[in-house]
């Protein structure tokens, strides 16, 4: 199971000046103050109106050049922001906040070096702005720099204690280094600090899935349940449920997942899972149909269809499908001895001979081949290659835990097989 982990994009929340009411021209303030207005709005396109305005009469207004060139952002014109946040720099060689929104722009350009020098200089200004820090350790995170993210998350933390997104952030980074239980103890954190911060129960109902804490896991998906629908949530209550076999809640979620069309193929899946292992094979089968009608060519689907046919002694169908498979995966072992062991409850010894044989030179050391190859060769009264096989299970098996208790019988079965054999010579003397 994969669970989708949202970083907090702090490197996106641009920095925009509050209202000015002097320094610059009046006319020029009244129509940033108007621009800034629009731009805290939403409304783009009005504030670049009001603020080319602003820039005309004063051409000198950095924090001007700074808001137009954040409406710019939004509109992604990512050139012509750019060159906003360069003009309000040279204006203004102290504006941390022009720098960091040009380290926004070079983000979105792909051009990471300058992004990283002007989130550096954006600190080098203002080094107790926690909010810059968050910047970048957002910028290094997203690089796969985890370590420079979390001692930047380290700082934002010494600044402000009591960040409760500061702590969740942290904790994104810790599940991405796979740093689970420390992870957890930040998400204890921000809960602490926010107890109604829905994202940390989303983040820390995986993290307890991953670590074994089932019930506890059910306990964050629900609680983010209660406060909002959020499907990949259902799907790992879902999930959580089936593994503690609380079949009739699991199938509950997938039912509703399937009914709002939520990644159908493997809602389908799952409560075929659900199905099979409850004994409800018909159900099952519809299911796993269901997910071969979106991905015909789903093997583990396929595969799981063939077992159903073979354990409902449906062999021959159990057959068709595994030829399927072996169409799909010429190379996989198991299908050819499985396809071989359907031959041979149809007492088709030889063909079952020939897929175990090809099972074998796919798979040299599974004992359990040579096994039934053995009483495959028994079966046709090929007493020699099956004690040669015998033989070779033995010396396969005794270094195999699961295996070593058959070891007794075969060898007394090897025994059996060469009496057969010397009664078969004496008779025909």
């Amino acid at each position: 199971m994969k669970t989708n982990i949202i970083i907090y994009a702090f490197l996106l929340s641009l920095f925009i000046l509050p209202k000015l009411y002097s320094q610059y021209d009046n006319q020029a303030i009244e129509f940033y103050n108007e621009g800034l207005g629009y731009l805290q709005d939403g409304n783009n396109e009005k504030a670049i109106e009001f603020l080319d305005k602003s820039i005309a009469i004063d051409s000198t207004f950095a924090e001007a050049y700074n808001a137009r060139g954040s409406a710019l952002f939004n509109i992604k014109k990512y050139e012509d922001a750019l060159n906003d946040f360069t003009i309000a720099i040279e204006l203004k060689r102290s504006f941390s906040g022009a720098y960091h929104n040009r380290a926004s722009t070079y983000r979105e350009l792909k051009i990471a070096d300058k992004a990283q020098s002007d989130l550096a200089k954006a600190i080098e200004i203002e080094p107790g702005n926690h909010n810059l820090y968050y910047s970048r350790a957002n910028f290094y995170a997203e690089m796969g720099k985890f370590d420079l993210a979390l001692s930047d998350l380290d700082k934002v933390i010494s600044i402000q204690a009591d960040d409760y997104k500061a702590y969740y952030t942290r904790a994104t980074v810790f599940y991405e280094t796979n740093e689970l239980e420390k992870a957890l103890i930040d998400l204890n954190k921000t809960i602490e600090l926010n107890s109604q911060f829905v994202e940390a129960y989303q983040l820390r109902g995986p993290i307890f899935h991953k670590l074994g804490n089932l019930p506890a896991a059910i306990n964050d998906y629900n609680r983010v349940l209660e406060r909002e629908h959020e499907n990949n949530t259902m799907f790992n209550r879902a999930i959580a449920n089936s593994e503690l076999e609380h079949h009739d809640l699991a199938i509950q979620d997938f039912s509703h997942l399937i009914n709002i069309g939520f990644n159908p193929k493997l809602s389908y899946f799952n409560r075929a899972v659900i199905y099979y292992n409850l004994g409800q094979f018909d159900r099952a089968l519809e299911d796993y149909n269901a997910v071969l009608k979106i991905e015909p060519n789903e093997q583990d689907a396929l595969g799981n269809v063939a077992i159903i046919y073979y354990e409902s002694k449906n062999y021959d169908d159990a057959i068709m499908m595994y030829n399927k498979l072996i169409d799909l995966s010429p190379n996989n072992s198991s299908y050819y001895q499985n396809r071989a062991n359907a031959l041979f409850n149809l007492s088709k010894y030889d063909k079952a001979i020939g897929d175990y044989s090809l099972a074998i030179n796919l798979d040299k050391k599974n004992a359990e081949l040579y096994f039934n190859r053995a009483n495959a060769y028994k079966q046709i009264n090929d007493y020699e290659n099956a004690i040669e096989d015998f033989r070779q299970f033995l010396d396969l098996a005794r270094y195999d835990n699961k295996l070593v208790t058959f070891v007794p019988s075969v060898e007394i079965e090897i025994k059996n097989l060469e009496l057969k054999i010397a009664d078969k010579i004496s008779n025909q003397k």
